[in-house]
């Protein structure tokens, strides 16, 4: 599996990027080098290269249109912005386009090279768990997970193999990808041990596309907080990071312990609900009130 190791950028387009600048310093995880001028294709191989680096392990920060050509063909996950040096530059397919780096971290710039090369993010952490996108190789884990007693008893199964990967591919591109949060898988800290779902995904409601929270532990892990533990995580991840007021829940009716669990992370009963022909008690999580505070 590829790692993020080096940045590479060109000296002219970042001497007006103090932000950037200052990270680069002060960054001593991450190696930091300049591509010459004129950049070239081997120019960008020599820059990885006496970083001793790969150009896959390089993310290469760049201004202008030709820059952002040379990465894509030689396969290098790149971060175009927009520089007042170079106006009009044009970045097609590229994923985002910043417009600074004033307040640059390196959480982000890791985050920009994962998402090229389709590596699963790690959303958050808490005392107990790691939270993270889901890739293909998960599945295996994903599928013992749901063939556990009493899993499907509230949430809906998986497909059969061929049609869930088929499912999970074009999720990873269109959840993922395109809005940067979907159901996201929950392991134990330090471990591989997978112990859940949870995350948040959108739905159409009367008033218009609002944000849901899912979640589900399995069973033998169940009754031992995690549940709370990271769904509090979720909600002050989606207050921080995401544009909406507040959060949904559905949930059926004869789920007690779940909706045990909605009230105490601070949910409140609105209405029942039809959702695809099924009778849900919708709850909702407003930020920002007395209800809602993280």
């Amino acid at each position: 599996m590829v790692m993020w190791k080096a940045l590479l950028y060109v000296e002219t387009e970042i001497e007006e990027e103090p932000g950037l600048i200052r990270w680069m310093k002060d960054e001593p995880k991450i190696r930091c080098g300049a591509v010459g001028e004129p950049v070239t294709e081997q120019g960008i191989r020599d820059a990885a290269e006496a970083l001793g680096a790969d150009t896959a392990e390089c993310l290469m920060i760049t201004a202008r249109s030709g820059e952002w050509e040379i990465s894509q063909k030689i396969g290098m996950a790149a971060l175009p912005y927009e520089c007042r040096k170079f106006p009009g530059q044009q970045f097609p397919g590229a994923w985002l386009v910043v417009e600074g780096f004033e307040e640059v971290t390196g959480d982000f710039l890791r985050k920009v090279y994962e998402r090229h090369h389709q590596l699963p993010w790690t959303i958050l952490e808490t005392p107990r768990c790691s939270v993270r996108e889901l890739a293909l190789d998960d599945l295996d884990d994903l599928f013992e997970l749901y063939a556990k007693k009493g899993m499907e008893k509230y949430v809906e199964p998986l497909y059969p193999r061929e049609k869930e990967i088929e499912y999970q591919q074009a999720y990873l591109k269109n959840m993922y990808g395109y809005y940067g949060y979907g159901l996201w898988l929950i392991f134990r800290k330090g471990s591989k041990k997978l112990i859940g779902r949870a995350g948040l995904e959108h739905r159409e409601y009367p008033e218009g596309m609002e944000l849901e929270l899912g979640y589900v532990i399995a069973p033998e892990e169940q009754r031992k907080g995690y549940a709370f533990e990271v769904c509090s995580a979720i909600l002050a991840y989606a207050q921080k990071e995401m544009d909406f007021p507040r959060v949904n829940c559905l949930i059926r009716p004869d789920n007690g312990a779940s909706i045990h669990l909605a009230e105490k992370l601070g949910f409140y009963f609105l209405e029942e609900m039809e959702i695809n022909g099924k009778t849900m008690k919708r709850y909702i999580r407003e930020f920002g009130t007395a209800n809602g505070n993280v």
